[in-house]
């Protein structure tokens, strides 16, 4: 039993001879290693450099700002107009003698014919493609596709 256990471990065992070889070769790897960095250390440069001295323009005066930069611009003041509704002329449409005016107002759409009252505006006047609406002295030209002012 014991030759047998002997004989287990002596086969675990590298043999010495592999145990030098790879030894060898690791100390030779890192003598070869040392004595290229060595080598490289010592070798003359071969490289020219040329310095060509610039000169640089002069720096601008410095400006200071008129504002402090690390806060946001101030906005401008802006003076919100109210803007006078307008109505569109969508359409016309006429039913035998009766001629009526599709007009939308203030997002809403509605039937006008001559005399009714839009926005103050009083309908004069009723063509296949025109509106005439009046109020007082202003008098406002509806076309369908735009408007004209008189």
């Amino acid at each position: 039993m014991e030759e047998q256990l002997l004989e287990h471990i002596k086969l675990q065992r590298p043999p010495l001879f592999l145990c030098l070889t790879a030894g060898t070769m690791l100390i030779l790897s890192a003598l070869q290693f040392t004595l290229a960095g060595s080598s490289q250390k010592h070798a003359p440069v071969n490289s020219h450099a040329v310095y060509t001295p610039i000169q640089l323009p002069p720096a601008a005066k410095s400006i200071k700002p008129q504002r402090n930069p690390f806060l946001a611009p101030a906005a401008p003041d802006i003076k919100r107009q109210t803007a006078a509704l307008t109505p569109v002329l969508k359409g016309t449409v006429q039913n035998g003698i009766t001629t009526m005016a599709i007009m939308e107002f203030a997002g809403q759409s509605n039937y006008y014919q001559p005399g009714s009252k839009i926005n103050g505006f009083i309908v004069r006047d009723i063509t296949p493609n025109s509106v005439l609406l009046e109020k007082g002295s202003q008098t406002l030209m509806l076309k369908a596709g735009g408007t004209a002012h008189d």
